[in-house]
């Protein structure tokens, strides 16, 4: 999918996938420390507007930002500032959408703004890296419930 631009220099890729679970089961995986950590990467999330977020990609590599939306189990929004030597930050947001037969729709978003395409290829590597991402929640919401961090996850 093509990079969006608009008027205002905010720049953005999005994606969507269709994954089994309810949404509750889906924020769980997604939007909590332990359920990231159950499947995808080591993570740290703070519950709550304003909160703190730290995601651990291994071998020194890790970012951490700030919550900016939390209602759960239907949207999920952050920034990250520091994620990149001299990036401009890159917001994030996750909606999860009910759907029949006990499935959801998964839209991500990753916006930053800049005056400028320098920073163009970094959304165009976040876009191509989410479908590995997307096909391991796939997996977790597919899988028999289990307990981590005292959360009920599906992983």
């Amino acid at each position: 999918m093509p990079i969006r631009k608009d008027e205002t220099g905010r720049r953005g890729v999005e994606m969507e996938v269709l994954v089994p679970g309810t949404p509750e089961e889906v924020w769980l995986a997604m939007a909590t420390g332990p359920g990231n950590a159950a499947g995808i990467m080591r993570s740290e999330i703070e519950p709550r507007v304003g909160g703190r977020l730290r995601f651990d990609f291994g071998q020194g590599m890790a970012t951490t930002g700030d919550v900016t939306r939390w209602e759960p189990p239907r949207l999920f929004a952050y920034v990250e500032r520091d994620w990149q030597a001299g990036a401009p930050p890159v917001a994030t947001e996750i909606t999860i959408t009910a759907r029949s037969g006990h499935r959801c729709v998964v839209r991500m978003v990753h916006s930053l703004f800049a005056s400028t395409d320098d920073w163009d290829d970094q959304l165009e590597g976040f876009e191509e890296g989410w479908p590995g991402f997307f096909a391991v929640l796939r997996v977790m919401c597919r899988a028999q419930p289990r307990r981590a961090g005292g959360l009920t996850l599906t992983a």
